[in-house]
């Protein structure tokens, strides 16, 4: 479908009629943080980057109540629901996540039921924070599929496209009503977009990332490396970088006494916990916080790589930004690379 051009007094009005009867999440700001939250759709924002929240949370929670395993249970519910203001970052950890839980021999029913009724709208980024790197993944700070509507900010309103048939059908009686995008206002798009995406190269450039070709092998086979006994001195095994992330995925299922039955839940993990990784004979092939840090990055840049032929990290920052021990994972990569360039030490 031909993009479309929608005033920027015009949005807000459009998007409550065709979200009318959904449950709306997007970005609210919070102090000073853009936390996704749910919104009335008339008093929706756009965001300047991707919330501090990653969209996962909405898709594969951090506790979700499996019912009783004796029990009669409806399954999943799964409202309506719309998301506005997906980053592209974000968009790009549901394609690491729809390979978990929807590709192999049994899909998650309720990953599936979620993205099922899950309306997902993006805005491309347009100040991103300085801990961003996704183009140094080959990944660019604005939408480029995986979305059922997509807002770029331009002078005057928005360009919308269309991603899907279900977001076709979503606008279908606004579609007509709209003005054609014009050259013009394409041409604005593609200019700040090639803007955005200037200033996060240099922020990567300025962070020391340089790509290697062989990056999956120096990760792969680093293991040995003091670069880890180094980086677990810091880590204080919060798993604030596995909870943040938008693609980690680890979850435990535990078993809660109730009454003369039990209820199951599924509650996220995490691969630096010194328990993770421990078998039922008690054996611990991950003893030492520096293998588990090893084995984290290890996930994302060899294994996922492997398996589905993209990057297990969309460069979001978000891990930077919550770690307590100042572990920067651009620092890691940059050393990995160039040994001895890297300024985690």
């Amino acid at each position: 479908m031909t993009p479309k051009f929608v005033p920027a007094r015009d949005l807000r009005p459009m998007l409550a009629r065709v979200l009318e009867g959904y449950h709306v999440f997007g970005p609210k700001l919070v102090g000073d943080q853009w936390r996704l939250s749910a919104v009335d759709p008339a008093q929706a924002e756009l965001a300047p980057c991707r919330t501090a929240e990653p969209l996962k949370c909405l898709f594969f929670r951090a506790r979700e109540d499996l019912g009783s395993c004796f029990g009669a249970e409806n399954g999943p519910a799964a409202p309506k629901r719309a998301v506005v203001g997906v980053a592209a970052c974000d968009l790009a950890a549901l394609e690491v996540l729809d390979w978990v839980f929807l590709e192999g021999q049994v899909a998650d029913p309720y990953y599936e039921a979620f993205r099922k009724n899950t309306v997902l709208i993006a805005t491309d980024c347009v100040q991103p924070k300085d801990v961003c790197f996704c183009t140094f993944l080959g990944r660019a700070p604005y939408p480029s599929g995986g979305f059922d509507l997509a807002l770029s900010a331009i002078d005057g309103g928005y360009v919308v496209e269309v991603g899907s048939e279900r977001g076709g059908a979503l606008v279908e009686g606004e579609w007509k009503k709209l003005s054609d995008a014009t050259a013009q206002q394409l041409q604005a798009r593609d200019r700040a977009r090639a803007a955005v995406k200037q200033k996060v190269d240099e922020g990567a450039a300025k962070a020391g990332l340089k790509m290697a070709p062989d990056l999956q092998e120096r990760v792969r086979t680093s293991r040995a490396q003091p670069i880890w006994e180094r980086l677990a001195e810091k880590c204080v095994e919060c798993a604030a970088c596995n909870f943040i992330c938008p693609t980690c995925h680890c979850f435990l299922l535990v078993d809660m006494e109730e009454s003369q039955n039990f209820r199951r839940f599924k509650n996220w993990d995490a691969c630096l916990y010194r328990g993770f990784a421990v078998e039922a004979s008690g054996v611990n092939p991950r003893p030492r916080r520096a293998h588990r840090m090893h084995g984290r990055l290890e996930k994302k840049f060899d294994f996922v790589r492997t398996n589905t032929g993209q990057w297990g990290c969309v460069g979001c920052g978000r891990c930077i930004q919550a770690c307590a021990g100042g572990i920067d994972l651009r620092q890691t990569l940059s050393e990995l690379v160039a040994p001895g360039e890297g300024r985690n030490a």
